[in-house]
């Protein structure tokens, strides 16, 4: 009497009833013997109502030619321009797959038939917002089949912000662009912006700032003075469900004035020299402040067309410091230049 049972548990089942004397041959055909699956046998001799004890247990590999299952099945990226785009890790011995998607009120469909080897799909196929997709993944030869299986859902992509524009901003820089807009979503993980400065073609393939939700301002630094820079916004949701950018330009303010020099010419005056650098400025403006006092305007010119100005007037052994600043009208100031002191003898 020969008996079976799986690997995996369960009571051994009675499979056969041999005959006697010799040697006896039997093969398990079982259609219930499972590919790649691993069994134990055992046996015993009987005579009428005697049984005698079981022999040792034996156990049995079942060789399978199946092909394995896809493995590393993931979305590499989800939303309704794009589709769905699944890659997988190709199984062995297959002879091609078959996709099959899974989605709430619709069950199962067959939605592509792929030939061996392959390693990717997009499906564009009927795709909605906030629907849960289930992927399975079957490979397929002669003498089997196995699968492999992911999920998805394409997030409704959040909408668009408006009014985006950028300027100078309202404090003196000549390297920062002021941006803002109207946040219209209420589902955005945060803000794309990209940068690329009129000299350049192209923007970069990633963006330049990532800002969080909620945000509708932001200072870009770092920039070239009097250099007209475009930006492109996206609200983004899920790093790859975003929607259109929206396009601004802006020019940075001016350069600043150089290599600002002051130099005694008497107990009462002060010369100033520098270099003018800007090619947009309209206004130049000169500020001194006495000793550790606040720094105030003392002289503007439109245009700006000087490099030399002398201050009268002084006090005699007195502390003064200068700076100078130049302005693009109405409103966009560069920096300031670093301040230059210097004393007034105290003599004639």
């Amino acid at each position: 009497m020969v008996e079976r049972r799986p690997e995996t548990g369960g009571d051994y089942a009675q499979i056969a009833v041999l005959g006697t004397g010799g040697y006896n041959v039997f093969t398990d055909e079982d259609y219930l013997l499972k590919p790649g699956a691993r069994y134990f046998y055992r046996m015993r001799a009987y005579n009428g109502s005697m049984y005698s004890g079981y022999s040792n247990e034996y156990p049995a590999n079942i060789w399978s030619h199946a092909p394995s299952p896809p493995t590393m099945m993931t979305v590499e990226y989800a939303n309704l321009f794009n589709g769905i785009k699944l890659r997988w890790q190709a199984a062995t011995r297959q002879t091609k797959y078959i996709l099959y998607r899974y989605e709430t009120g619709k069950g199962k469909q067959n939605i592509a038939e792929l030939p061996a080897n392959s390693t990717e799909y997009i499906d564009k196929m009927n795709l909605k917002s906030e629907v849960q997709y289930i992927y399975t993944l079957t490979a397929y030869n002669n003498d089997g089949e196995a699968s492999g299986q992911c999920t998805t859902v394409i997030l409704s992509p959040p909408a668009a912000p408006s009014n985006f524009h950028a300027t100078g901003p309202m404090t003196t820089s000549s390297t920062t662009l002021s941006l803002s807009w109207v946040d219209n979503a209420n589902n955005e993980d945060g803000f794309w912006i990209s940068r690329r400065p009129s000299y350049q073609g192209n923007y970069p393939t990633t963006p330049t700032i990532k800002l969080g939700p909620n945000v509708t301002k932001y200072n870009d630094t770092g920039l070239e003075p009097e250099t007209t820079y475009y930006h492109i916004i996206a609200a983004v949701r899920a790093e790859y469900s975003s929607t259109p950018p929206v396009e601004t330009s802006a020019t940075t303010n001016p350069y600043p004035p150089e290599n600002l020099q002051a130099i005694s010419l008497s107990s009462s005056q002060v010369k100033l020299t520098w270099t003018n650098r800007s090619k947009t400025a309209d206004l130049i403006m000169i500020e001194r402040k006495t000793g550790s006092g606040n720094f105030e305007k003392i002289f503007q010119k439109q245009p700006v067309d000087l490099n030399t100005y002398r201050d009268k007037g002084l006090k005699p052994g007195t502390s003064y410091s200068y700076r100078l600043v130049v302005m693009k009208l109405p409103f966009n100031a560069s920096d300031y230049t670093a301040a230059v002191s210097i004393g007034t003898p105290t003599g004639q």
